[in-house]
């Protein structure tokens, strides 16, 4: 699998130094990125993500059955880790020796936690870079819609940093730059927060195995959605004969002869890995959409996350 990333002939000449001039080579400066946000505010009208899963800690539109302190009383639960203290159950836990925590109904606000994988592939091309930042849009407008508590972080395989809202706002946000180490973005850095809905945009093209990245995402209780870009030049290359290929994570360049013995065995590979991605998500209740960059965005998402339960309908 360590040629999972080739990329013939699609990227500069002279690599970018950074995810953010990808950005500047495709056209998609701070403009561009404002119009794909008002699209995807628009789009929010038609679709939505999930939230009614997440619950929050503060006052909202949303009526949930999570703790707090001058509500009316509901119903015991097991502890979870990130619960607050304060609202354990002593007297349960003096006479069983086991956690509770008292709950009481309130309105709340649902948690959306969104990691941003900025990995030099998920650049590249023009396509599959708009499709990358049209669904941060799409999740930063929806959660806007919904009154949802949003924290956006970006990551990349040494690092993981939380953005500010009003950079995202703004479109002035800047990616985070190339890294030496290729591999998976650092999700265990991510501060996830208890019961929320996590949300990583990733192409997941990295070679480590679907189950350790998953657990990273789900080690605190809460419910996790991938939403993979792709591109057809990944998926279906029409590579013939000698082709340059350029490793667009290490920057490594390499001469291949391809024949089509070569070619086939490099697809069924594409496809096994995402199969082992599909079946390890299944296991862990986790939806995965895999996002094409052809065509509207609407479209892709009818096509493919609203089967899967990563997107819902509006109005249901």
């Amino acid at each position: 699998m360590a040629d999972l990333k080739p990329v013939a002939s699609t990227l500069p000449t002279s690599s970018p130094e950074s995810a953010n001039d990808l950005l500047s080579v495709h056209g998609l400066d701070r403009d561009a990125r404002a119009s794909l946000q008002i699209q995807a505010e628009a789009l929010s009208q038609r679709l939505r993500l999930p939230l009614r899963s997440a619950r929050g800690g503060m006052t909202g539109q949303w009526l949930g059955a999570s703790i707090g302190a001058s509500l009316e009383f509901q119903d015991h639960r097991q502890y979870q880790p990130g619960d607050d203290p304060r609202y354990l159950n002593w007297a349960a836990y003096a006479r069983t020796g086991q956690y509770t925590m008292k709950m009481f109904r309130e309105e709340v606000s649902p948690r959306l936690d969104v990691v941003l994988d900025c990995s030099p592939s998920m650049f590249l091309t023009h396509s599959k870079a708009a499709r990358t930042l049209e669904l941060l849009a799409f999740t930063v407008a929806c959660a806007a819609r919904a009154g949802a508590l949003l924290r956006v972080y970006q990551a990349n395989s040494e690092t993981a940093e939380e953005l500010p809202l009003d950079s995202l706002r703004g479109q002035s946000w800047q990616p985070l730059p190339k890294t030496n180490r290729p591999g998976a973005p650092m999700l265990g850095r991510v501060l996830w927060r208890a019961q929320s809905l996590r949300i990583v945009i990733s192409d997941l093209l990295y070679a480590v195995p679907p189950e350790g990245v998953l657990a990273s995402l789900l080690h605190t209780p809460g419910r996790a959605i991938l939403f993979s870009p792709w591109s057809r030049v990944e998926a279906e290359p029409d590579w013939d004969g000698q082709i340059d290929l350029l490793e667009c994570e290490s920057g490594e360049r390499r001469v291949f002869h391809v024949l089509p013995s070569r070619l086939e065995r490099y697809r069924g590979n594409y496809r096994r890995h995402f199969a082992l991605w599909d079946e390890a998500c299944r296991a862990r209740n986790v939806a995965l959409a895999r996002v094409g960059d052809e065509g509207a965005l609407q479209d892709r998402l009818m096509e493919s996350a609203v089967p899967s339960g990563a997107v819902e309908l509006a109005q249901t």
